[in-house]
């Protein structure tokens, strides 16, 4: 068993600019049976690389990973993620992965019951995993730039969802299940292919920005009228036409509405 003294001589190891350093680190708990205890800044420096990640995994370091609460990979040429040993992580918050190469997410990304926020940037995923739904405690999910053509139906059970960002996909329609997302207050669907609405868009009665703009719109339902909360709608680089602005500024007169 590792004392004080040992784990922090490990940190320092760790955090060192010499990478020979930071493997003898690895070595050291690779020799230990019983593998490192839990030590929040330690899985911090063990797993702040992916590879790092897959190699706590890889040993078997379950207390370990079970501190890790945030993951964030920006430009590591990530091309995967666990998915068998994704429980692992079961105490995860936050995960963010900005300009890797993740070809997919797992199917079962729904394990991750503690998960607050979820952010791709750039990812070539193509298709959200039906799993997304079961992530009860998710506030902020953002999938900028993923290739997504369709959205699973499964996301209207985000119940706790706040923000949802989907910037840059291929979308040409929302399901009708993001109606049901009744904490939603920010939605940004800039740089997509959406042609239209849902009429019932306008129960999303939280919602304060909804962000339109780089679509195909024409014009936009007449319920949106009862959207009472909403401060903020960008509906430029559209086609819509003077008279149907004049319309919607009319019909949203406490909106900030910007064509």
């Amino acid at each position: 068993m590792l004392d004080q003294q040992d784990i922090q001589s490990l940190k320092a190891l760790l955090l060192s600019q010499d990478e020979s350093n930071q493997e003898l680190a690895f070595v050291l708990l690779e020799a230990m049976p019983l593998g490192p205890a839990a030590d929040v800044e330690l899985a911090k420096l063990l797993c702040r690389s992916p590879n790092g990640l897959l190699r706590c995994i890889a040993n078997g370091w379950k207390t370990l990973l079970g501190t890790i609460t945030h993951l964030h990979f920006d430009h590591e040429q990530l091309t995967e993620l666990p998915t068998q040993e994704l429980p692992f992580l079961a105490a995860l918050q936050e995960l963010v992965l900005h300009n890797n190469r993740l070809a997919s997410l797992p199917q079962n990304m729904g394990i991750l019951q503690e998960l607050k926020k979820l952010s791709l940037y750039y990812n070539p995923i193509a298709e959200a995993p039906k799993s997304l739904g079961n992530l009860a405690h998710l506030r902020e999910l953002t999938l900028v730039g993923c290739s997504l053509k369709t959205l699973p139906s499964e996301i209207g059970s985000l119940a706790n969802l706040e923000l949802l960002s989907l910037i840059d996909n291929d979308l040409t329609e929302l399901p009708n299940s993001i109606v049901e997302l009744r904490q939603l207050r920010k939605l940004i669907l800039c740089g997509n292919n959406i042609t239209s609405l849902p009429e019932e868009l306008s129960r999303l009665n939280r919602l304060e920005s909804l962000d339109l703009s780089d679509n195909n719109l024409n014009s936009l339902p007449v319920e949106l009228t009862q959207m009472s909360n909403l401060k903020f709608l960008s509906l430029e680089r559209n086609y819509i036409s003077k008279k149907e602005q004049r319309r919607i500024e009319s019909m949203l007169p406490h909106t900030n509405v910007f064509f």
